[in-house]
């Protein structure tokens, strides 16, 4: 939505296509926040917070993660097959290994982890920033290149 709203105030205007080119961002955001809810989902249960991923329980909160994690990649190629991306705007499935990477990192953490483990909202965040990047970069460099970014 951040996305949508800064179309907004700097045009003036609604776009559903606007709202269709930020859904992998908010799909990769939801997963980070998820990546650190499933690692903290004992500690959460103990202080009383309830949580996504503390309803869901493993391993239903892990095949959330993988949805969410391929929704981003799958939604950003489906709009390039429809044309409403330039195929340049792929260039974001560079960081497809390091989405498997966190995948597997937070499927083989147990439910009951002990505190001080390290955890992977860091790399979930730093797989949001090089996509988040990738993906405006790319949309940028083609607007500008072939003047058709969107």
């Amino acid at each position: 939505m951040p996305v949508v709203a800064g179309y907004l105030a700097v045009t003036g205007s609604w776009s559903p296509l606007a709202l269709r080119v930020s859904v992998p961002l908010g799909l990769l955001a939801a997963a980070t926040v998820l990546t650190r809810e499933v690692h903290d989902v004992v500690d959460d249960a103990r202080a009383g917070a309830t949580t996504l991923a503390g309803l869901l329980r493993r391993p239903a909160a892990d095949f959330l993660l993988l949805l969410l994690l391929a929704g981003a990649y799958l939604w950003v190629g489906a709009l390039v097959a429809r044309g409403l991306l330039a195929p340049a705007c792929l260039l974001p499935l560079l960081t497809v290994p390091g989405a498997i990477r966190l995948f597997a990192a937070v499927r083989a953490t147990e439910d009951d982890a002990a505190a001080g483990e390290p955890r992977h909202a860091p790399q979930a965040a730093n797989l949001y920033v090089r996509f988040a990047f990738l993906y405006a970069a790319s949309v940028a460099l083609s607007e500008l290149i072939w003047k058709r970014a969107v």
